[in-house]
């Protein structure tokens, strides 16, 4: 009994310590753990954003000469230079342009009643597109008529191509008379090989969007399915990418962005 007091003591007095030593320990590892985890998520963040000014500035260099090149057709247009109402003079200048701009797959002449002629890469032959087949065009003249000179259209299947088309189109004038519209259009396969590259280089999977679920372009695209009945791009969750398919399902979002 006498011996049972000490003994108790001693017992109690290290567990006593630890307890101490690991209420005191607790906190500062919790700390050093959030912390860890908030520098580690900004890193992520960072690595994400520098990935996304990436992308933004590969499809910036790819699509600014495009408006200069439409720039530059204006002016001609309204000096003289370019005669749109000489088809063979049309057919150079729009060949021309062809020329100057890889990146572009085919350029568009669209007449005051819908009509359009266009000319693609890799080949010097016109071709005329029927009417039905451009349900755009009206809306295009609408806007130049009523001052939209220069307009990024949104970006629209073509059932031509079977591909998604960004296309820019410009107003021709000369003094106040509009004579057509020139129309310039970038693929999204086009656009991947520009998001295959910025993956590469930085490691992870980039990719372009229009709006928050429709599918431009990214790395490695083999296949395109359009939303049945619609010239709508595909929904992003189509994507033979697995990382592109399930973005909105990852829990830091995309890596990647919007158009």
């Amino acid at each position: 009994m006498t011996s049972a007091g000490p003994l108790r003591l001693s017992t109690l007095l290290p567990l006593a310590l630890a307890l101490l030593i690991v209420a005191a320990a607790v906190p500062t590892i919790l700390v050093g753990f959030t912390l860890s985890s908030r520098v580690t998520d900004r890193l992520v963040l960072q690595r994400a954003e520098t990935v996304m000014d990436g992308m933004e500035a590969e499809v910036e260099r790819l699509l600014e000469p495009v408006v200069a090149q439409l720039a530059y057709a204006r002016l001609a247009v309204r000096e003289g230079i370019v005669m749109p109402e000489d088809s063979e003079n049309l057919r150079a200048f729009a060949l021309g342009l062809l020329a100057g701009t890889p990146q572009v797959f085919g350029v568009g002449w669209v007449r005051l009643d819908g009509s359009m002629r266009r000319w693609e890469r890799g080949t010097f032959r016109e071709i005329e597109e029927p009417l039905e087949r451009l349900p755009f065009t009206q809306q295009a003249i609408a806007d130049a008529r009523a001052g939209q000179v220069a307009v990024w259209a949104e970006p629209f299947v073509s059932e031509a191509l079977g591909d998604v088309i960004l296309n820019y189109r410009v107003a021709m004038e000369r003094g106040d008379k509009l004579l057509g519209l020139f129309g310039i259009g970038v693929t999204g396969a086009g656009l991947s090989r520009y998001a295959e590259e910025v993956s590469e280089r930085y490691g992870v999977t980039a990719f372009v969007l229009s709006g928050d679920d429709r599918l431009i372009a990214y790395p490695g695209r083999t296949t395109l399915i359009p939303t049945a009945g619609t010239t709508d791009p595909p929904h992003v969750e189509t994507s033979s990418n697995p990382v592109v398919a399930g973005i909105w399902q990852a829990q830091l979002g995309p890596v990647g962005g919007p158009l």
